[in-house]
């Protein structure tokens, strides 16, 4: 693994961790249901963490952050370990990051225009699962000097055997 593989595995690492508190904090503020957790005069993520929009058949959509940024970390810290992690982490790390990228992007536009209230604990989400996907699209394009080992084989080319065996 070279130098630049690890800065950048530590980068993730360190991501998935801001992501997980930040979804942790969210999580225990709907549960308490508590206002004063809220940072006054920057947003209201009261309202919008009571809001009908913050929860998912009752699950509350903060335990879906944590979770997603639990896998994250646990396939980062173990993607040396087996060789089907080494091989398809790329794949699972940057579908989290887009899925949870993309389901951030729909909460957003609620917060601005339905809500019309922004929390600025769900911002600091959004922003780090958009920095997430947005490292991770190397796999259609980066060079081995961007990433370790595991993440230098395109995602194409992963699929192929997939696609030929579907057709």
């Amino acid at each position: 693994m070279n130098i630049r593989g690890d800065k950048f595995r530590l980068f993730l690492l360190a991501g998935s961790v801001i992501g997980f508190v930040d979804a942790l904090y969210l999580t225990w503020m709907k549960i308490t249901n508590n206002p004063r957790m809220c940072i006054q005069g920057l947003g209201d993520c009261f309202t919008v963490n009571t809001s009908k929009y913050s929860e998912i058949a009752g699950i509350p959509v903060a335990i879906l952050g944590a979770a997603a940024y639990l896998a994250l970390f646990l396939i980062l810290f173990n993607e040396n370990r087996t060789d089907f992690l080494k091989n398809n982490s790329v794949l699972f790390i940057f579908g989290i990051t887009l899925t949870g990228t993309l389901f951030s992007a729909y909460l957003t536009y609620i917060e601005l225009f339905v809500i019309k209230q922004i929390c600025p604990f769900c911002v600091v989400s959004a922003i780090t699962l958009a920095i997430f996907c947005w490292s991770i699209r190397s796999p259609f394009s980066c060079s081995s000097s961007c990433f370790s080992s595991k993440l230098e084989f395109p995602l194409i080319f992963s699929l192929t055997p997939w696609i030929k065996n579907r057709a």
